[in-house]
């Protein structure tokens, strides 16, 4: 019943998804009635679209949870998509190996290291390729479906510091357009890689053009990488940065490296103006302005959105992005958001509250 599950509490470390077909939208625009089927695709009942996506809404805005995926901007590009997750579309019984690309390494001397960025594609490329031969799957209907499509998961984090080293305000128009060049860039290179395999080991079995190899159906997933980009160590796939400097739980004076490294090089490094920065919460006027411009960032819920949309362009699989939820948003502005990402063919919207409404929410 999507009743009980949109109003399931208490779940940690675990994040929800509802699928949202543009019939219902509409219907809910229209206020009009629903049919609820079971799995068997019998009648349940009627319901009022308009008070069930409200209903929805209340929840989203109280917890962040459930992501919400827009089925019908999937299915364009991946048919049959079965799986409510919001970077990675799966066909029924479909796993996908995955692995993320650090582009915080992917910048020297202020430009983007095409060379070694092109390698490391191609690299990943092939050995989630390799993945898929060598994995023991837990039964047939796992490996077949797997095996049919190919499918990988290519994604990337560090993108924030990507922007840092390039000297480039995050959601500034500059990084809008380094964030197209270099989405663009791994898309290709992960496309060429992908044909190369396919005329060496052979396509993917459903694939259907002979005179264009290709190995994999899909090649690119944008997750949050929160546990990988800590081993990075880096920010989580396309987030901004969070936290430049703070006490640890060990009581111990954290700063981020390059925040420290920029600061260094203009002198105005000092422990006591860190310290003071923790307690103030904010990048003052202590800190020159140039390197606050690149640390700081004041992007409405709407540009983080067309962000998201920005690199979803390049992206065959799904993009994770998390939107927060200020404790001063209401209902309607979340309604405005997931109209907004309805509208523009986001494949999904998904919320964050960092107020302690969710907690051990996934992220």
């Amino acid at each position: 019943d999507i009743f009980e599950f949109i109003r399931m509490s208490g779940l940690k470390n675990f994040k929800r998804g509802v699928l949202i077909t543009d019939a219902f939208m509409k219907a809910s625009a229209e206020n009009a009635e629903w049919q609820l089927v079971d799995v068997m695709k019998k009648e349940v009942r009627k319901v009022n679209a308009a008070e069930l996506l409200t209903q929805l809404l209340t929840v989203v805005h109280a917890s962040g949870d459930p992501a919400l995926i827009f089925v019908d901007a999937i299915s364009a590009v991946r048919p049959l998509s079965t799986t409510p997750c919001p970077s990675q579309p799966l066909m029924a019984f479909q796993s996908v190996p995955q692995a993320v690309v650090n582009l915080a390494v992917m910048v020297d001397r202020g430009h983007i290291a095409w060379d070694r960025l092109r390698k490391c594609v191609a690299l990943a490329v092939r050995a989630l390729d390799d993945v898929i031969e060598v994995t023991q799957y837990p039964n047939p209907m796992v490996q077949d479906s797997t095996k049919a499509h190919r499918t990988l998961g290519v994604g990337v984090m560090g993108l924030a510091e990507m922007l840092v080293g390039m000297n480039i305000a995050y959601g500034s128009k500059k990084a809008f357009d380094a964030v197209d060049k270099v989405m663009k860039f791994i898309a290709d290179e992960a496309r060429k890689e992908s044909a190369t395999l396919g005329k060496t080991r052979g396509s993917y079995p459903l694939h259907a053009d002979a005179k264009k190899p290709m190995r994999n159906a899909s090649l690119l997933t944008v997750t949050p990488t929160g546990t990988l980009s800590s081993i990075g160590p880096a920010t989580s796939g396309i987030e901004p940065l969070g936290v430049i400097v703070r006490i640890s739980d060990a009581k111990t004076l954290e700063i981020h490296p390059l925040f420290e490294k920029l600061m260094r090089a203009k002198g105005a490094y000092s422990p006591a103006l860190m310290c003071k920065l923790v307690k103030a919460g904010t990048l003052g006027a202590d800190v020159p302005k140039d390197i606050r411009s690149l640390f700081t960032h004041d992007l409405s819920l709407e540009m983080h959105l067309k962000l998201q949309l920005a690199v979803q362009k390049h992206v065959d699989n799904g993009v994770g992005k998390a939107l927060h939820i200020s404790p001063e948003m209401k209902i309607l502005d979340v309604r405005k958001l997931i109209l907004l990402a309805h509208k523009m063919r986001a494949k999904s919207i998904w919320f964050h509250r960092g107020d302690g409404a969710c907690r051990g929410c996934g992220i």
